[in-house]
């Protein structure tokens, strides 16, 4: 899914958080009170080097979209499309009820509506 800029405004910030965390954990942790400034840049950096690796290898290993909902926007996509170029409304209607379907789930049967004319013959209307 494009969410932009949204994406890249919510990856900016993860990155920002990454380094103000290190930052904040390195220079006013008690933790850390003895250590000479220059150690604690260099614990800054390590820190932030290691944060901003794990949030690109979690980046990578996890999808952003699920595989499941991935599936569900092409199946929907191809039903769009399908019924755009004119595939038909009996076959869009019979992908689309059995598609949203879950496992032992019943659909509900077809209607149909009948009209009598004055003159005794009955008409489909659906």
């Amino acid at each position: 899914a494009n969410n932009e800029p949204w994406d890249t405004a919510f990856d900016l910030l993860s990155f920002i958080a990454c380094m103000t965390n290190a930052g904040i954990t390195a220079f006013s942790s008690n933790a850390f009170a003895l250590w000479s400034s220059h150690h604690r840049v260099l614990l800054f950096i390590v820190l932030e080097h290691l944060a901003i690796g794990a949030r690109l290898v979690i980046s990578f290993v996890l999808p952003a979209e699920p595989e499941h909902v991935y599936l569900l926007r092409k199946q929907q996509e191809a039903l769009v499309r399908r019924h755009f170029s004119g595939g038909g409304e009996e076959d869009s209607n019979d992908a689309a009820s059995s598609s949203m379907d879950s496992p032992g789930r019943q659909t509900a049967p077809a209607l149909r509506v009948h009209d009598s004319e004055p003159d005794g013959h009955d008409e489909d209307l659906l």
